[in-house]
Order: structure tokens, then C-alpha cells, then sequence
């Protein structure tokens, strides 16, 4: 129980980390994905696939790890049954 709750305050702490920094980070990491893990970026990459690939060979904790598709565009997402 405590790991849960101490992963839940780390994606806490992360979120607000990009969220305080998305201007900055926009400006470094334009239309890429990025990873946030404990307040630090671990990982940049064009592709998700490709990101994911790069913190899974680094032993980064995927499952833990906030990611984010940093664009200055607006998505519109469309659910279709």
C-alpha cells in the first residue's frame, strides 16, 4: 500500500513539474514526447514507441513514468462506437 501511495505522490510531484515548466519544455522540446520522471526529464523522442523504447533499454520504470506529447497545437480526440 505504501508503494501506491508513494508512486500516486511522485506522479503528483510530476505532473506539477510539467506543468510549471511546459513553456520552457515547449521551447527545448518541440512536437516530441517527453518523459518526466521525479521531477527531471529522463527522455525525449519523435515517436512514442521510440521513447518508450529508450527508458526501457536505460531500466527506466515505464509504469511510473509521466508522458506527456508537448505541441502547441490543439488535439481534438474523436471516440467512435
Amino acid at each position: 500500500m505504501q508503494q501506491h501511495r508513494e508512486a500516486l505522490q511522485r506522479l503528483k510531484r510530476d505532473t506539477a513539474y510539467l506543468q510549471q515548466h511546459r513553456e520552457k519544455l515547449l521551447e527545448l522540446y518541440p512536437e516530441q514526447w517527453v518523459a518526466i520522471f521525479d521531477e527531471q526529464v529522463v527522455g525525449v523522442a519523435p515517436e512514442f514507441d521510440h521513447l518508450l523504447d529508450s527508458l526501457q533499454a536505460r531500466g527506466v520504470p515505464v509504469g511510473q513514468v509521466l508522458i506527456e506529447h508537448l505541441t502547441r497545437k490543439e488535439g481534438l480526440l474523436i471516440l467512435l462506437e
